[in-house]
């Protein structure tokens, strides 16, 4: 990184250029960073194009909302925005949260190799902030000047596992009188929330209900999105789903969308609330397409859930049967349902021996010039032999043969 900037230094010659916002956070937290951003005593547009021509790169183009131009090279992305001389303690005010509020002359940072207390510009007291490990808004107006700070708040708060200070939990329910940011930029702040260390204490404030609540257009009250999280929380750590999802839980940001959907239908919210959360999670054709087989399964596999039927759920859903098991819990009541998923792991551990033909507990030519030898369907009749097989009633070669023998006359 110094590199990079040694030569961005050079390249702004006599402009005064200041490191600001996350990457002076990063810094002082000893976080490596790759996000870099730049706040030029002169024209940004110009900057930019100066780096872009000197260092080569890419440059991403930014919505009417950011007022600073991306450059991306060498696997660093380098916003820059202009600010007036001798307005830097101004620009630092209008920004989101206090600890995104510092700055420091590049050129002080690069003599020097590191930031120090002194060194540092900072009118909002971010850095007492940060050792304090609390998440503090610089004000409300900065918060609905730009809604998705809303969001942002609780994004930090979980990726550093900081507290939110009283004051600015005050100010969440002002974001109710906002416009809705676009939801690209949303999705991208639950991404951080979902993902960070600290996300167990962010998301179980009840303010966070207030946000999803505004932007997803989801009744939801405290108590119940509080339930909503927490059956998340035990869904995707308790050794219930580990057989299901790989170990500890989800290994993709699609997956735990998904249980969180699951989570909000089992606490009340409803199958429309579910689909308006989907949405604004932009899961995409895939995401919605996944939920109607959901809704199909639901419908052709015996609500029951005898032997049989979960035999059946696993042949007819294939990898999707964890969650559409998950999905049937909710809807129906959660007790049981927790039952029904535990009786059905045995079944999901024999799925991919199985259902995929791969690893079957029988010698598989034996098996089939039997049911030649007989006359019989052989693709018909294995899938009846597999459905056999996830019921334990067949485990070997022996009683294989003794099945087809017994069904094909």
């Amino acid at each position: 990184m110094e590199n990079l900037l040694t030569e961005i230094e050079e390249i702004a010659g006599d402009e005064t250029v200041f490191l600001v916002g996350g990457a002076v956070r990063d810094i002082i937290l000893g976080r490596e960073t790759r996000d870099l951003d730049l706040a030029v005593e002169g024209d940004a547009e110009a900057f930019a194009e100066r780096i872009l021509t000197t260092l080569g790169g890419k440059t991403v183009q930014m919505g009417k909302d950011f007022p600073f131009r991306r450059v991306v090279l060498g696997g660093f992305t380098v916003d820059v925005s202009s600010v007036a001389p001798g307005e830097i303690v101004e620009d630092l005010k209008r920004r989101d949260l206090t600890v995104n509020a510092m700055a420091i002359p590049l050129s002080r940072y690069l003599d020097k190799g590191e930031v120090s207390r002194e060194d540092v510009i900072d009118p909002l007291g971010g850095w007492e902030d940060l050792r304090e490990g609390v998440i503090r808004a610089v004000s409300g107006e900065n918060l609905v000047e730009d809604p998705v700070r809303f969001f942002r708040v609780f994004r930090f708060a979980s990726e550093l596992s900081f507290s939110i200070h009283p004051e600015t939990l005050s100010l969440i329910p002002l974001c109710v009188e906002c416009p809705r940011p676009h939801r690209e930029r949303v999705r991208d702040e639950i991404k951080g929330i979902l993902r960070g260390a600290g996300f167990e204490e962010a998301v179980a404030r009840r303010e966070l209900s207030i946000l999803f609540s505004w932007y997803f257009r989801v009744s939801l009250d405290a108590s119940l999105f509080a339930e909503v999280i927490f059956r998340y929380l035990a869904w995707t750590k308790d050794d219930l789903l580990s057989p299901f999802l790989g170990g500890a839980g989800p290994g993709s940001f699609m997956k735990k969308e998904l249980v969180l959907l699951l989570a909000l239908l089992s606490s009340g919210g409803g199958r429309e609330s579910s689909w308006m959360l989907a949405e604004g999670l932009s899961l995409g054709k895939g995401g919605r397409s996944f939920l109607e087989k959901l809704e199909r399964g639901r419908r052709e596999v015996s609500p029951g859930f005898d032997d049989e039927a979960l035999a059946e759920g696993l042949l007819l859903l294939g990898e999707d049967f964890p969650f559409f098991l998950l999905y049937t819990l909710v809807l129906n009541d959660v007790k049981e349902g927790e039952n029904m998923v535990k009786k059905a792991i045995k079944y999901y551990s024999l799925r991919k021996d199985i259902v995929s033909g791969k690893n079957l507990p029988w010698d598989a030519a034996r098996v089939v010039d039997e049911v030649k030898q007989r006359g019989g369907d052989v693709r018909a009749f294995m899938k009846e032999l597999k459905r056999a097989a996830l019921r334990g009633e067949v485990a070997s070669t022996e009683e294989a043969i003794t099945f087809v023998r017994r069904i094909v006359s």
